[in-house]
């Protein structure tokens, strides 16, 4: 969902700390999409970034900046304690204690969506004095042992009809090739032995902005190959660039466990990990 920001005409009036929930006495308050600046902060380096409404506590305000920046600012001396960069996915900021080493509570600053059924249980967390990230367990690694693909991908694949495809055969491998993928597009996958090995391929079709796919987890456990893919992209000012992804991974071969292939549905940078299954089958 986009935000609408205004910057500028209300930067002189005076900084607004405002509270507007508290939860068992802490703290929090939700961003609604369109916004004005009050005032602007400093972050570390100097550069100055446009805020409204903030939490104070413990004596340190906390800024989610109308550019997508936590900023934490010292109420005794008006300067800036720490800032990072954060998802545009957030719009809400509370403090929590909660765990930071393995058995030391700390206070932090919890970063969460309100406006997303997907986002539920998703968080980012930084510590309130320093600012350092403070890592969660939201979204564990998945179960089994870790495969090691071989991948090639690229944007250049003209399809009529996007498809997903588990490939078993070195026949029906070298009629893909043939007929769609092309000689040139998977040398890099190197030769494939189907007595050992199967391959998954995706085209997407026209896309905007979009060069490929990548793999950021694979797993096997007794039931199941999962791979987990997100998208490549890039941004443009304008207008942007129509493209045609694909994507090419060999993994080991299996006729008893089903392949399910999940993708990372959270599109903004920095935001976390949301996975949503898109194919799954296996070889017959």
């Amino acid at each position: 969902m986009l935000s609408l920001i205004r910057v500028g005409l209300t930067a002189l009036l005076p900084m607004t700390v405002a509270v507007c929930a508290q939860e068992g006495g802490l703290p929090s308050h939700t961003y609604p999409g369109s916004r004005s600046s009050t005032d602007w902060v400093s972050m570390p380096n100097g550069i100055r970034v446009a805020v409204d409404e903030g939490i104070s506590y413990r004596g340190t305000t906390i800024y989610l900046s109308l550019t997508h920046h936590l900023v934490g600012v010292n109420d005794e001396t008006g300067e800036t304690r720490w800032g990072v960069d954060v998802s545009a996915y957030w719009n809400r900021v509370a403090v929590v204690h909660t765990d930071g080493a393995p058995g030391v509570k700390v206070w932090a600053v919890e970063l969460t969506r309100t406006d997303d059924p997907e986002a539920v249980g998703r968080r980012a967390l930084f510590d309130l004095r320093s600012g350092g990230r403070i890592e969660t367990n939201d979204a564990p690694k998945p179960t089994g042992d870790a495969l090691s693909p071989r991948e090639v991908t690229g944007d250049d694949l003209v399809v009529e009809e996007p498809f997903d495809r588990l490939v078993g055969s070195s026949e029906e491998w070298s009629a893909l090739v043939a007929e769609t993928l092309g000689e040139k597009r998977i040398t890099a996958l190197g030769p494939i032995d189907f007595a050992t090995e199967q391959v998954y391929v995706l085209a997407s079709g026209r896309r905007i902005n979009h060069r490929g796919w990548r793999i950021i987890d694979a797993y096997e456990d007794g039931e199941r190959q999962l791979l987990r893919i997100d998208r490549v992209t890039f941004q443009t000012m304008g207008g942007g660039e129509a493209l045609h992804p694909w994507f090419a991974v060999v993994i080991p071969r299996s006729f008893d466990k089903t392949l399910i292939v999940e993708a990372d549905v959270q599109g903004m940078i920095r935001g976390p990990r949301i996975w949503k299954e898109r194919w799954r089958g296996r070889i017959l």
